[in-house]
């Protein structure tokens, strides 16, 4: 029952995501990137779900994969309705060279290689703490409990919080683990274990064959190769906490925009699906909203230089379509189920928002124009970077030396959204920062700055590796 609950709604996200995919292209068309895709929205789709029905009918019962299935039957009946209706056309396979293939060879074992290092070290930091790390059981496998074990009165643990734990964490996260066990039958490590395994892998499988098909197959393995290196990744993978999965919706996001920008045609599937995954980031994190104000803000910025504001707000009722089912959960859960105790949070808790929103406008002001705020944000962000990227700030501007700009992406506005959407993120991160009570701010930033980078880390990565020319262009 663990692997079913996990498969059935990965599986009808696939339906989904193939219904939305452009009619031109087959069913084996993107298979690999369509099922990674698949993989995170499955898993957000099935919390939303969940949760829903913890709403309606007010406690867990096994009876929710009836709901699971009945989805998964009405999508496989649509996708093969809409198969049978479309024209498919057959990729040609890009010739390679036997110099290029041997290369490609090499970076492939390569990537192989350094795959099974990571998954080992992934088993290993599990072996030794396989309740994750402090957040994991502290956040989000309690919330796990409280959902299972509520009953009827599972809402009561997250509107009477105790003061080391944080109830109004988004629940994507909590609800799916909740909704294995309710499979399963029983409490099981392997349940939010596993769910950290599939984002984890799924991030880096994800960046490897859309830098593949964006750009080329070696600069696709060197991005994985780039992203799997990066220890913290991993280990965050492995603690069991969100930034991971936050990162891969992220992540998705910004995929989606440069595929919905590749070519002249209108992809209105692709938009409601980056619609969707927005949503599902800050079902997952408070960290997505910022995701869903960057992305109106960049592609408002985009579309409008090149179309005119008019397709811009056609294509964003078609993006809000898809976030909004996301969007009124998470306003139920923070206006009616953690909000009745609003004022004790504020006492107890002390958390970023509530401190900012608890100055006064001179105290704003004096954060807004204190230099030292400034100094001290902008040297961590440096610091942390390195500390996660150490070999990075040395080996990627020589990467650009050597390779240069590439031109096969050149005018695909999708790359333009992607660097708004991390720029605007970041202009986000910092400004929450500046505006935060100095007296706490050192440790604020001590302890978010690195996971808050590891977030946008992947997406950085694959928009790099897309604006970088690949070694066979410089051939």
């Amino acid at each position: 029952m663990l692997l079913i609950s996990l498969a059935v709604p990965i599986a009808t996200a696939f339906f989904i995501i193939n219904m939305a995919w452009p009619e031109k292209d087959s069913f084996k068309s993107e298979f690999v990137v369509k099922t990674c895709l698949s993989i995170g929205l499955g898993l957000g789709l099935s919390s939303w779900l969940f949760f829903t029905c913890l709403v309606l009918f007010g406690s867990v019962t096994k009876h929710f994969i009836w709901f699971d299935l009945i989805l998964l039957i009405i999508c496989f009946s649509l996708f093969l309705y809409k198969k049978k209706n479309t024209f498919t056309s057959n990729l040609k396979p890009e010739f390679v060279s036997p110099d290029r293939k041997s290369f490609y060879y090499f970076l492939y074992a390569g990537f192989i290689i350094l795959s099974i290092i990571t998954i080992i070290s992934f088993v290993l930091r599990l072996l030794n703490d396989p309740h994750g790390s402090w957040d994991a059981w502290n956040i989000y496998n309690l919330g796990a409990r409280f959902i299972y074990r509520g009953s009827a009165e599972w809402a009561t643990a997250f509107s009477n919080p105790y003061d080391w734990s944080l109830p109004d964490y988004p629940l994507l996260i909590q609800g799916n683990v909740a909704r294995i066990w309710s499979y399963a039958g029983h409490e099981t490590l392997m349940a939010p274990v596993l769910q950290a395994f599939l984002f984890t892998s799924a991030t880096v499988i994800l960046t490897v064959f859309s830098v593949s098909r964006l750009q080329s197959k070696n600069q696709g393995l060197i991005a994985g190769m780039v992203l799997i290196g990066t220890p913290f990744f991993i280990y965050s993978g492995s603690s069991l906490i969100a930034d991971v999965p936050v990162g891969f919706y992220i992540l998705a996001t910004v995929i989606l925009y440069c595929f919905i920008d590749e070519g002249t045609k209108k992809k209105p599937g692709l938009i409601f699906i980056c619609g969707v995954m927005a949503g599902l980031a800050a079902w997952t994190k408070n960290e997505g909203l910022l995701l869903i104000i960057a992305i109106f803000f960049a592609r408002f910025i985009v579309i409008t230089l090149q179309k005119g504001p008019g397709e811009f707000f056609k294509e964003a009722a078609i993006f809000t379509a898809g976030l909004t089912p996301v969007l009124i959960i998470i306003a139920y859960f923070k206006l009616q189920i953690v909000s009745p105790n609003i004022v004790y949070l504020k006492d107890q808790l002390a958390s970023p928002v509530t401190l900012i929103f608890n100055q006064n406008f001179n105290a704003l002001f004096n954060s807004l124009t204190d230099i030292s705020k400034y100094i001290m944000i902008g040297k961590t962000f440096l610091i942390k970077f390195y500390k996660l990227e150490k070999w990075m700030l040395i080996v990627f501007p020589v990467f650009i030396l050597l390779m240069g700009r590439s031109d096969k992406k050149r005018n695909n506005p999708g790359i333009y959204t992607s660097l708004l959407i991390l720029m605007i993120m970041i202009c986000g991160y910092f400004t929450v920062f500046l505006v935060y009570p100095l007296d706490n701010l050192e440790w604020l930033l001590e302890t978010t700055v690195r996971r808050l980078l590891l977030q946008i880390l992947p997406s950085l990565i694959f928009v790099f590796f897309l604006i970088i020319a690949a070694p066979e262009e410089t051939a």
